[in-house]
């Protein structure tokens, strides 16, 4: 996939800071946007949590990331062990993005949570693909939640 005129992909530890202090020093005070699709489920709490700590260390950024909430968490368990996919350990989840942002830090704002199929076309979809969009989302079990990150 080309990359777009403000776009760079970088290597790196998501749990630690050298990536953090590279975009920094190349980007100075510039707004970042971090988009983390399909992440933070496979990691424990503490580390993702930890994660977004670090990223308070930016001045001005923005995280966007998908979340299941307890249920969703649940059920996508279920769902890969049927597929014998039991070693996609998953543990992350969100259930009030609220809370997320003042575990991580009193300051931090949640901009959006945004049910995740709300904007997904469904035209060709069979009725039972349907059925589950409509009920993951509402119960939220499947949403993206934008965060504005500041210490």
């Amino acid at each position: 996939m080309p990359l777009g005129e403000n776009q760079k992909l970088i290597k790196g530890d998501l749990f630690k800071e050298e990536w953090i202090e590279q975009i920094k020093k190349e980007c100075g005070n510039k707004p970042i946007l971090i988009i983390a699709g399909g992440l933070f489920h496979y990691f424990p709490r503490d580390n993702v949590v930890n994660a977004i700590k670090n990223m308070l260390k930016f001045d001005n950024a923005e995280l966007v990331f998908d979340a299941l909430n307890s249920l969703g968490l649940k059920g996508i368990k279920k769902y890969m062990k049927e597929l014998g996919h039991c070693d996609a350990q998953m543990y992350f989840y969100v259930n009030d993005p609220n809370e997320l942002a003042r575990e991580i830090c009193p300051n931090v704002e949640v901009i959006e949570e945004k049910k995740y199929y709300s904007m997904t076309p469904t035209e060709g979809l069979d009725f039972m693909t349907k059925v589950q969009m409509n009920g993951a989302d509402l119960f939220y079990m499947v949403k993206m939640i934008h965060l504005k990150l500041k210490k």
